[in-house]
């Protein structure tokens, strides 16, 4: 049987934060990308008298930022 009591209860909890919503999957792999694109940056900044650890440097550094933005979006 759900009382009233209940009801408030749940709702003063929800109000504090303790019920949390579930994270989406979408914010959950655009983090992991992000934490990814930084090690391989991390790499390719070890060769950046060439080109293509410019180039990579560049690009997976892109891809982070542009990642953390989109982990960053509520939805």
């Amino acid at each position: 049987m759900i009382t009233n009591s209940m009801i408030q209860e749940a709702n003063l909890l929800g109000r504090r934060g303790h019920i949390q919503r579930r994270i989406p999957k979408m914010k959950h792999a655009m983090q992991l990308v992000s934490y990814a694109a930084a090690v391989i940056a991390g790499v390719f900044a070890g060769n950046m008298d060439t080109a293509t650890g410019s180039i990579g440097f560049a690009v997976s550094a892109t891809s982070g930022i542009v990642a953390f933005f989109l982990g960053r979006i509520d939805g």
